[in-house]
């Protein structure tokens, strides 16, 4: 009787524990790989500020480099550091 006890109550803690690891890895993953996304965004419109370039050209280029998910994800970042971000709803992303 007291041996079932124990190896539910073992198999639950380990169970619970390598539930726990993987989920914070996974989600580790997620953050670093959107932290890249905005470090590449940023490398890109920090260039076109350094030489004193036009911010509508980085903006082609932002189109043209990134796809629709890591714009999203840009937009996003903006959003949460507090910039006001207005994108029309009938305009094209």
């Amino acid at each position: 009787m007291w041996k079932e006890i124990v190896i539910a109550l073992l198999s639950a803690l380990i169970g619970t524990y390598f539930g726990t690891f993987f989920f914070s890895k996974r989600e580790e993953s997620k953050v670093k790989k959107v932290c890249k996304i905005a470090i590449r965004a940023l490398k890109i419109v920090a260039n076109y500020s350094k030489y004193n370039g036009r911010y509508d050209k980085a903006c082609q280029e932002l189109n043209a480099k990134l796809n629709i998910a890591e714009k999203h994800a840009v937009i996003v970042a903006l959003h949460k550091l507090g910039l006001p971000i207005r994108i029309p709803a009938n305009a094209p992303f």
